[in-house]
């Protein structure tokens, strides 16, 4: 009998699994644009927010880090949960994060039509409306295909990617805070320039902690990790440390370039990246950094298919999926078919939607989608780990009890600020993760029903390993 095709055991390196945290952030595309969620209400104070934020996402990553000491999966947040509070509450918790993945490949394919627009206006250009489509197909498609040829050439260029990222904007943040000369000052570290004071200063660090929290991708690396117990906790660790010393200085010196005082347009600018830069280094260190982004937007949906793909996998081999899913390329090592599926997925919703409501209302949709996936996949994670630590009489009551109740308060102040007052069409995004999540229940209760109970445990038993 011709053996069954699996991913490849012990391929990637400690630098890999770094460079899946670090390129799931993708520190040059947050810089440009999700540090202006942050700042519409830190204002001034954002740099504070970021500084402050490494507490938030210290817990955030505290889930993952403690799980990784006693299991690796190529499922990730979904084994630790399936182990800790069974298989259906496990299918909840990887639904939960393939939803946030999956809907980053939209959502980014999305935006780099409006970051190429923005761009050529400022040159008195703009693309026909229907360019996004192209522009759209031709974003999603290299990172696809470098995913289906190898998981190693994925994250060898994610490891070049990362790096060149990470020089850049420490050498742009350099720039703009040499050029801004007297203008710097320590005033941005004083709460009360938020907007609303501590109120506001309190959600602007929340959404900052947040946006820095996207280095749990590498918990999905645990089948293909060399010696995955140490390596996923120490490369979770390396890339979160990394990404909020990138933030805390590029929030300074955006902060200050931009001019502390006037922040509320900042906000709204919508790319101020980009416009510090043509204001301080000229037209084309902007246009260089704006070719960089593109790449960066490339190396995040890298990752999230790396992620999506083994989620869509697991499904198909524990028989929640059709089983084709969980099929493994023999020569490349990767699944193939759950990459093809996590794409389509992508394209199709994502050209739908735009079509339907333009590519900006799209853009918001996928990206209010992945935030409410993420959050909820975290919530689930959380309570698994004090039921993991009940049951195994794990007596750390810090991390095991304390650090996780902390995190899912977080998550309750995260949802209540980005989904109230309820609003149209915010409110889609919420309802459709409750959709997801039903069907998937329902669809979980009827499978336990017909005997496939042993199937749901082994089909993701093969694709993981525990520490005894």
């Amino acid at each position: 009998m011709e053996q069954k095709a699996m991913l490849r055991k012990d391929s990637l390196s400690l630098w890999h699994v770094v460079a899946q945290g670090l390129i799931s952030n993708g520190p040059l595309s947050a810089a440009a644009v999700a540090l202006t969620v942050a700042a519409s209400y830190a204002l001034g104070a954002t740099p504070l927010a970021y500084t402050l934020g490494i507490s938030l996402v210290l817990l955030w990553i505290n889930t993952p880090y403690q799980f990784s000491k006693y299991f690796a999966s190529a499922a990730g947040v979904h084994y630790y949960v399936h182990k800790s509070m069974g298989a259906g509450a496990g299918y909840l918790a990887g639904l939960s994060y393939a939803a946030y993945y999956t809907a980053l490949l939209p959502a980014n394919a999305l935006f780099i039509s409006v970051l190429i627009n923005t761009v050529l206006s400022q040159f008195g250009y703009s693309l026909p409306y229907y360019a996004w489509i192209p522009i759209f197909l031709l974003y999603l498609l290299p990172p696809a295909l470098m995913n289906y040829l190898g998981i190693r050439p994925s994250l060898n260029y994610g490891i070049v990617t990362a790096f060149v990222e990470i020089i850049t904007l420490i050498m742009v943040s350099v720039l703009i805070i040499d050029k801004a000369g007297p203008a710097n000052t320590l005033a941005v570290f004083n709460y009360k320039l938020a907007a609303g004071g501590l109120s506001g200063f309190a959600v602007g660090m929340l959404v900052a902690g947040f946006g820095m929290s996207g280095t749990t991708a590498t918990v999905y690396l645990g089948a293909e990790a060399k010696a995955p117990h140490t390596t996923i906790k120490k490369g979770l660790l390396v890339s979160t440390l990394l990404i909020v010393f990138l933030y805390i200085l590029v929030s300074y010196a955006m902060t200050i370039g931009w001019g502390y005082n006037d922040m509320s347009s900042f906000a709204s600018s919508g790319a101020p990246l980009f416009v510090e830069l043509y204001k301080y280094a000229g037209v084309w260190p902007e246009l260089i950094i704006a070719a960089l982004t593109v790449n960066s937007l490339i190396g995040l949906v890298t990752a999230s298919i790396i992620v999506s793909s083994r989620l869509f996998m697991t499904f198909g081999n524990q028989g929640l999926l059709p089983k084709g899913l969980s099929k493994v390329d023999k020569a490349h090592g990767t699944p193939g078919m759950a990459i093809l599926f996590t794409t389509i997925v992508g394209v199709i919703t994502g050209i739908a939607l735009g079509l339907a409501w333009g590519v900006i209302s799209a853009y918001f949709f996928f990206i209010l989608l992945a935030t409410i996936a993420e959050f909820t996949g975290h919530a689930i994670g959380n309570i698994g780990l004090s039921f993991f630590s009940w049951r195994n009489h794990i007596k750390n009551f810090l991390m095991y009890y304390l650090l996780p109740i902390a995190s899912l308060i977080t998550v309750v102040f995260g949802v209540f600020y980005t989904f109230y007052p309820v609003s149209y069409p915010t409110v889609y995004a919420p309802v459709a993760m409750a959709i997801i999540l039903v069907a998937g229940y329902i669809e979980y209760a009827l499978i336990s029903r017909k005997g496939g109970k042993s199937q749901l445990s082994q089909g993701i038993e093969e694709l993981s390993s525990e520490v005894k």
